[in-house]
């Protein structure tokens, strides 16, 4: 009799839409392009184009577009700009901090790491 009853954890998460994830990357493109050309340069610029792109043909975000977006939540969160072998420092180093587009680049990444905590990518803080 009560075997018939699901358990909460017996489902399938392999069909978890990553729509936060998703509808965040698409409604901040333009400006994830443009804070991760300031931060890490032309590889920057293309990691947030594969990550935008990407993102909007699949309807789940397989492991690879997980992890990219993890690398670009890093760029954005200047994880790198201590390490003088990496572009990021010098890209960070060239900054105003007073310059209206640091506290953009705080928004967005506050924004991006909200929204992979919420679809799972992340684990919260």
């Amino acid at each position: 009799m009560f075997d018939q009853l699901s358990h909460p954890t017996d489902y399938d998460t392999t069909e978890v839409s990553h729509a936060a994830a998703r509808k965040f990357v698409s409604e901040y493109a333009v400006a994830l392009i443009s804070a991760s050309a300031l931060l890490a340069g032309a590889g920057g610029k293309r990691l947030a184009q594969g990550v935008i792109d990407d993102a909007a043909d699949q309807a789940r975000l397989p492991r690879r577009l997980q992890r990219n977006l993890r690398q670009l939540l890093d760029i954005l969160e200047l994880r790198h700009a201590h390490d003088d072998t990496r572009v990021e420092f010098w890209c960070f180093a060239e900054i105003d901090p007073a310059s209206p587009a640091v506290e953009e680049i705080c928004l967005l990444s506050e924004g991006l790491r909200a929204a992979l905590e919420t679809d799972f990518i992340l684990e919260s803080e």
